[in-house]
């Protein structure tokens, strides 16, 4: 009787939609989630070079030596 009425189409479709909007919901996710932190990054180490140029003696030490070493592993992994 469901058959005759079209109900299993009907309840395919709502199913692959439901299916098909939350996998698309969590690539989106994960996109934004992935820009987000490449940005917030990006802007503490230009603050963190900001900081060294200042020529602060302790805090500027630091972040050069630590600028150096991700500097040293990027050309390493080959990523520079």
């Amino acid at each position: 009787m469901l058959k005759k009425l079209g109900l299993e189409k009907k309840t395919l479709r709502r199913r692959l939609g439901f299916f098909m909007r939350h996998f698309l919901a969590g690539i989106y996710r994960g996109m934004g989630f992935a820009l987000g932190f490449f940005l917030l990054s990006a802007l503490a180490l230009y603050l963190l070079n900001l900081l060294v140029d200042l020529g602060i003696p302790i805090i500027g030490d630091f972040i050069a030596q630590l600028l150096q070493y991700i500097e040293s592993v990027q050309r390493a992994k080959g990523l520079v």
